[in-house]
């Protein structure tokens, strides 16, 4: 996985190896990232980690692909892709 951030000032690049996102200790690190904010839907840990399994398999099914694509009016890019 790869997050990018393009502005102005800077030009980040983050690579993720994706077997660290597919595992069980990411979807209890999501969940819990995701019970301390207040978001209005509830998921499950064991759906949170079907959905990380079913995005590792899209990967190696079908390669590389954009997850979120984001350009904002001030020309700021963002994208996460896998």
């Amino acid at each position: 996985m790869l997050i990018r951030v393009k502005t102005d000032d800077v030009n980040l690049v983050i690579p993720i190896p994706n077997f660290l996102i597919d595992n069980r200790l990411a979807a209890n690190i999501i969940m819990r990232i995701c019970e301390d904010t207040s978001l209005p839907a509830t998921i499950q840990p064991e759906q949170l980690l079907i959905l990380l399994h079913e995005i590792s398999h899209l990967k190696r099914n079908f390669g590389q692909f954009n997850l979120i694509e984001v350009d904002t009016a001030k020309g700021e890019h963002i994208r996460i892709t896998i």
